[in-house]
């Protein structure tokens, strides 16, 4: 088929394809990015909006996110405000506006439909004693959906560095580190 048999009514949709998907891809990022800054700043309730209801964050973090690193799960919208909110709860409330997520700039998105996955590096950086300190690079593999017009988080899996998900995480399922390959 030659560019002449496409009719222009089909070159109008092919072209609004292509804009939805860009406006898409475009609202994913914004949405990665408003996580960082509402974790950032301990804004709770704008923190479980941006989930769908039964949204999820699966993270292995702690000491560093390094060796010992331990895998938590919290689960539905009472869960992900407790995460930031509750005084005795993972998030450590010194860490509000001293703490930075540095979403990495290789994100890949891939949607279906109402469904997207996107993939990509993170740094989390804090100010301590006048400095800063990496205390976190890892990858997150993000589970959107599409909802009234809305792009929202269905789950937020964050996975350290050297971890034994990471590679998957980062090249998908089953897929491993090329030296694990023989």
């Amino acid at each position: 088929m030659t560019t002449s048999d496409v009719t222009a009514s089909e070159r109008l949709a092919a072209l609004e394809r292509r804009i939805t998907e860009l406006e898409d891809e475009r609202a994913i990022r914004y949405l990665i990015n408003e996580y960082g800054y509402l974790s950032d700043f301990g804004s709770a309730d704008e923190f479980t909006e941006i989930f769908t209801p039964d949204g999820a964050l699966d993270i292995a973090m702690g000491a560093s996110y390094g060796d010992h690193a331990a895998t938590e799960r919290w689960e539905g919208t009472a869960e992900l405000h407790d995460f930031l909110a509750d005084p005795e709860g993972r998030w450590d409330k010194s860490w509000y506006g001293n703490v930075m997520h540095m979403q990495g700039n290789n994100l890949t998105i891939e949607i279906s439909a109402e469904d997207a996955i996107a993939s990509g590096y993170v740094f989390t950086i804090i100010s301590r004693d006048r400095s800063l300190q990496i205390i976190g690079a890892s990858v997150n593999r993000w589970h959107l959906r599409k909802a009234e017009g809305k792009w929202l988080i269905r789950e937020r899996k964050l996975r350290p560095i050297a971890h034994d998900q990471f590679a998957a995480m980062v090249l998908g399922e089953g897929r491993t580190r090329a030296d694990d390959r023989g």
